[in-house]
């Protein structure tokens, strides 16, 4: 990112989700909304990415990342047009690379299963509520992923994917009581006051 110059064409794309970009609208979106501020403070970090400006942004980047409630370092390769639609829990791995025009919404995660392993997300894709992006997977250009999927494969351009496949992994038994006392209808009994 060339400092000054691709800053504001960054920030006014950014921007643009809440009103027409300008940087009355900037100011506006800083002041009002949480989660701009902490893509703002990203645009800053990545702006100046060596010097005393980039402690200075990454300081503040860290308050406004904790006002909002998310995990986005400033390490990620995110593009232009990025959005966080409520912003609570939202979890982004370093070294995840995300497109232009990218929504995420509250308690998304993109994560890795091993710390080699990073997300692509596409252009134009948005990612609905406590979705999780995991592995070396892609998600392709204007997708949509819905609230609570588990991705851990590859995701077509143009594709809307809903839904977990929860499979049984193991056999569950309870822990640490004989067999005579589980009872499934009163386990949520167990340990009260009254019992």
């Amino acid at each position: 990112m060339n400092a000054t110059k691709d800053l504001s064409a960054w920030l006014f794309e950014d921007v643009a989700w809440y009103g027409p970009p300008s940087w009355n609208q900037v100011v506006r979106a800083t002041l009002r909304y949480r989660t701009f501020r902490t893509v703002l403070t990203l645009r800053l970090c990545q702006a100046f990415p060596s010097g005393a400006l980039h402690l200075v942004a990454m300081i503040v980047h860290h308050f406004a990342q904790s006002q909002a409630g998310v995990d986005l370092p400033w390490e990620a390769r995110i593009g232009p047009g990025f959005k966080l639609t409520h912003g609570r829990g939202v979890v982004v791995h370093p070294r995840a690379v995300i497109g232009r025009r990218v929504e995420l919404m509250q308690g998304v995660t993109i994560g890795s299963m091993r710390y080699t392993d990073s997300p692509v997300i596409g252009e134009y894709v948005r990612i609905g509520p406590n979705a999780i992006v995991l592995g070396n997977v892609t998600i392709g250009a204007g997708a949509r992923i819905g609230g609570g999927c588990v991705i851990t494969k590859d995701v077509e351009p143009n594709t809307l994917v809903v839904g977990a496949e929860p499979r049984r992994v193991l056999p569950f038994e309870p822990v640490g009581l004989p067999e005579d006392q589980w009872d499934p209808a009163t386990w949520w009994k167990l340990g009260s006051p009254d019992s």
